[in-house]
């Protein structure tokens, strides 16, 4: 892992004195990590998900881990039935819920405090 990133706001662009983004952390069945989290966030990167605007920031491995997860999460759904949610059992669950820990960590170092990032998840093994 790199040792320094330069602060991403001045890589997007934006002005030095601009307030923190907000970013909440989840994911809904695959469709991305980072969502924005509060007006300057949706300003900045619109309403989807935001991590491709961030990924030049984040090393391949986290990039990686990321993706893995994305899949995993997508694969869980009942797809003939999605209310039912999850088809894990609770030990799968938990190991999810515990890489998603690790990547939420990740994301936070990496990113640094340019951004806030807030666990949003609805964990699965809960």
């Amino acid at each position: 892992m790199p040792a320094h990133f330069p602060p991403c706001q001045r890589q997007l662009g934006r002005d030095d004195t601009a307030m923190t983004d907000v970013l909440h952390f989840f994911d809904d069945y695959g469709s991305g990590w980072l969502w924005p989290g509060d007006e300057g966030a949706r300003a900045t990167f619109g309403v989807g998900p935001v991590q491709e605007h961030l990924d030049a920031h984040l090393t391949a491995e986290t990039r990686a881990l990321a993706d893995h997860l994305l899949d995993r999460s997508a694969a869980s759904l009942n797809h003939d039935y999605p209310p039912d949610g999850c088809l894990w059992p609770y030990g799968e669950r938990l190991a999810f819920d515990l890489a998603a820990d690790a990547l939420l960590v990740r994301l936070r170092t990496e990113l640094g405090p340019d951004y806030e990032i807030i666990d949003a998840r609805n964990r699965l093994a809960e």
